[in-house]
């Protein structure tokens, strides 16, 4: 998570809103502590874009494909 903070635009304007966290977060130690109730890291936690997954990927074309043939008629669901 630390190199996706490190990355985050600090122009964007989402981010520009919680600078202070993204500052304090973009410092190793910061993690030393951090546990799962932590509510700072949910303020930045939509901040950062997901891994791209190619197998996710697929998966969702799988399906919206099925989609389309049943609602195209071309596949009785």
């Amino acid at each position: 998570m630390l190199t996706k903070v490190l990355a985050l635009n600090r122009q964007n304007f989402a981010v520009r809103l919680q600078l202070e966290l993204v500052e304090k977060y973009s410092r190793p130690e910061t993690y030393l502590c951090l546990n799962q109730s932590s509510a700072e890291i949910r303020e930045i936690a939509p901040l950062i874009q997901p891994d791209d997954d190619a197998s996710a990927l697929s998966v969702d074309n799988l399906l919206y494909g099925s989609c389309w043939l049943t609602w195209t008629g071309k596949v009785k669901g």
